[in-house]
């Protein structure tokens, strides 16, 4: 579907843009102009003229909300608005924005507040590469991951609809950020070693197995066509051989074992038959003692020929910029509130919270510059339908969620955004001779230990460095220093830059340039920092943690997204949205009314014990395990309020026996 905006006023009469129908609707009723500042970055001091066709009008913030839309009627006829708050504005906390507008019946208004202390992407959600697929390592596909890929393509579509609308409008007082935020050229993984081409065999053989037709396991000697292959599967893969690898990515330095198993690289390779590739049987997950289990895998590492599984190209994934894909994401909400047509609202308060306690949706609290919204509880005021926690990192600075003592490992990252040469002229290749340094055009993004993600041919972002072992205060003090941050604290110390830090930079250009061999002629621009909240390990891998956090109150709970999230965000976002108007559209009942939850030992050594209550009736059942340790579990594939099991089994975690990634 395509709608056009033929406002005057607006000025963007003839652009046409795919949209929802919501979206759609809502393009119709407004004419853009304000809420495209939105994306241009529009800051403080600055806001449109008002117009009864437009968005409720921008404020010090270009979202702040008319007060007099945020009363509840106490008079009698029909229901009262529902509030809803979502505390964090990174990639679960948008998700779950969106998911509850979408999902919430028509009939009621609803007003939306996104709480973040810093602004949008301004967390670890920022600092990603924003690559965008559902395969470990090894070529698995994710748990849930295919579920999963397809929500987060829903999300994707709804800003890049929101977003194209935006393009046509007058451009803001500062300048524009045009351009495409996806790029859709696959995503292509070099065996870093013969136990990983093991690994991609064998994951090919299972994907044939289990009869995914959209997904076949293909060589083809022209390396142009499998990247940007059209798909309709969110999940197809191919094993690439030495020669393709290159040929994918002019430039790439082949892995040394691929490149020992094809000594005549450069040529044409040979046909390779289509179908499954024969790869013995590796060892059971289960069962065995370690050495005959590390025997089974040397041995199936030795019969696989390194050269014709030489990486693993998935043509579905995506590379995003997401800070601007999250704006996009946002404005979609602030459409989709309005295209209700009874007054919803969607906005961003720029403001720490502190306590869910003291959390109001009353207007008195919109413009709060204290950072802390104690002083925000209004005597007699409505506490908000449902709450959201999806604060990341910095979960635990909220009292409440600091009390449940999270199973979380935090770990600070540092990526490296890169312009080649031509970028710094204008983007003249044929002037400046660089037109070789940059990057590949349409050639997939390269995953590894480092990553390559192209967003553009001038521009990658390279990543990863990892120091464990941060707090949740210093998570938030990472988000008020973001490039994203449209809050900031002077308190704040500046961007670290400590030797240490400074050598894992060099270090990690030094590996990515091994890998990509032209880099070494790139810029470094600037280095984005994010910290993240890591899961325990369970036996389906790294899941995030779903949750109730207080008995008796609608307090929701998303955390632990670590790598994943952004496969993962608008999957947890549908489930939390579910869950919380499940229980708060169906009003209080006896039998839903407690929850799970941790509570101070009575020895008062300040060790947290666990005490179980029912959370939405679910009944205990058959027992899990996490990490080989025996929890207590309830029915099979069902956990708290419907929620999967797998995701709230952190609860039956003892203190101090989550098992994490190894640093």
């Amino acid at each position: 579907m395509q709608v056009s905006c033929s406002s005057a006023r607006c000025g963007a009469a003839g652009v046409r843009m795919p949209a929802t129908p919501s979206v759609a609707r809502a393009a119709q009723r407004y004419c853009g102009c304000s809420i495209g500042a939105v994306l241009r970055g529009r800051r403080h001091g600055v806001a449109p003229a008002k117009s009864p066709a437009a968005f409720p009008p921008a404020g010090s913030h270009g979202i702040s909300p008319d007060a007099t839309s945020m009363t509840t009627s106490t008079s009698p006829g029909p229901p009262g608005p529902l509030h809803y708050a979502v505390v964090g504005a990174g990639l679960a906390g948008v998700a779950a924005a969106w998911q509850l507008l979408k999902r919430t019946p028509h009939g009621r208004s609803v007003h939306l507040h996104l709480y973040d202390a810093a602004g949008i992407a301004a967390g670890g959600s920022g600092a990603a590469a924003g690559l965008l697929h559902p395969y470990s390592p090894r070529g698995k596909l994710l748990w849930r991951g295919r579920e999963a890929m397809d929500e987060a393509m829903q999300l994707v579509a709804a800003a890049e609809a929101a977003h194209a609308f935006a393009e046509g409008c007058p451009p803001g007082p500062e300048p524009a950020s045009s351009g495409p935020f996806v790029w859709r050229h696959g995503l292509l993984r070099p065996a870093a070693s013969a136990k990983q081409s093991a690994d991609f065999a064998k994951a090919a053989q299972a994907t044939v197995g289990a009869g995914q037709q959209a997904a076949p396991v293909v060589r083809a000697t022209d390396a142009g066509s499998m990247a940007g292959s059209s798909s309709s599967s969110s999940t197809r893969i191919r094993v690439v051989n030495a020669a393709e690898l290159e040929a994918l990515v002019p430039g790439l330095s082949v892995p040394g074992h691929v490149a020992a198993a094809a000594p005549s690289l450069g040529t044409a390779p040979e046909a390779v038959p289509e179908g499954p590739v024969t790869v013995p049987a590796g060892p059971s997950s289960t069962g065995g003692n370690r050495r005959a289990r590390r025997a089974a895998v040397a041995a199936a590492t030795a019969t696989v020929d390194a050269a014709s599984n030489a990486g693993l190209l998935i043509e579905s994934g995506l590379v995003l910029d997401v800070g601007r894909y999250l704006r996009g994401l946002w404005l979609a909400c602030q459409m989709e509130a309005a295209a209700r047509d009874d007054g919803s609202t969607a906005q961003l308060r720029l403001q720490r919270v502190v306590s869910l306690e003291h959390l109001r949706p009353s207007p008195a609290a919109t413009e709060s510059g204290t950072g802390d919204d104690r002083s925000e509880c209004i005597s007699g005021s409505s506490c908000y339908d449902v709450v959201v926690v999806a604060a990341g990192a910095a979960a635990a600075t909220i009292q409440e969620v600091a009390a449940l003592s999270l199973p979380l490992q935090l770990c600070q990252g540092l990526t490296l955004v890169m312009s080649s040469p031509a970028a710094g002229r204008g983007g003249d290749a044929a002037v400046c001779g660089a037109g070789s340094s940059e990057y590949p055009a349409g050639a997939p993004s390269l995953l590894g230990q480092p990553y390559l993600a192209a967003q553009s041919r001038q521009r990658l972002v390279v990543g990863a460095t990892k120091a464990y072992g941060w707090s949740a205060d210093q998570a938030l003090a990472a988000c008020c220093r973001s490039e994203y941050a449209e809050a900031h604290d002077d308190r704040v110390p500046a961007a670290a830059g400590a030797p240490a830090e400074r050598e894992a930079v060099e270090a990690l250009r030094a590996a990515a340039c091994g890998v990509w061999r032209p880099l070494s002629d790139w810029q470094l621009d600037r280095v984005r920092e994010g910290v993240r909240a890591l899961p325990p390990r369970t036996q389906h891998g790294s899941l995030p943690l779903l949750g109730c956090v207080s008995a008796g109150r609608p307090w929701w709970l998303v955390a632990g997204l670590g790598s994943r999230g952004l496969v993962y965000h608008g999957w947890l976002g549908r489930l939390v949205a579910e869950a919380a108007l499940g229980e708060a559209l169906a009003g209080p009942a006896p039998s839903a009314s407690a929850s799970f939850a941790r509570g101070l030992d009575s020895a008062g050594t300040g060790g947290v014990g666990l005490r179980e209550v029912e959370c939405a009736g679910a009944a205990a059942g058959a027992g899990a395990v996490v990490q080989g340790m025996a929890v207590e579990g309830r029915g099979e594939g069902e956990g708290e309020a419907g929620l999967p099991e797998e995701l709230t089994a952190w609860r039956r975690v003892a203190p101090g026996a989550a098992v994490f990634e190894a640093p």
